[in-house]
């Protein structure tokens, strides 16, 4: 009996109003079995310092992570503002993106 195979996790960084949570949307639309974790929904509390990494509840964040990597889904997407931060997102994860995408006038 062959274990049971772990969905690969793509984690998804940048910086506020980057477009972080437009192409998680945009992957999760056009792909089949993509399940997705908004880092943001961790913080602490509603009055959390939130550009602070430990405003994050990173052992919550990472218990989801397993539970959908080990469910159903055939990638899994964690994406926030430190996504990349965290070294326990940054090993689980297949491909580490960083969106760096500001405005420009012309």
């Amino acid at each position: 009996m062959r274990p049971p195979t772990k969905a690969p996790l793509l984690a998804l960084s940048g910086c506020p109003g980057f477009g972080k949570s437009s192409i998680t949307l945009r992957l999760a639309s056009a792909l089949e079995g993509v399940s997705v974790i908004h880092l943001e929904d961790f913080y602490l509390s509603t009055e959390a310092d939130f550009s602070n990494p430990g405003s994050i509840d990173l052992a919550s964040a990472l218990s989801r992570i397993s539970d959908e990597q080990t469910g159903a889904s055939r990638l899994v997407i964690a994406e926030g503002i430190f996504a990349i931060t965290f070294a326990a997102i940054r090993n689980l994860s297949q491909w580490r993106v960083y969106v760096d995408a500001r405005w420009t006038s012309a």
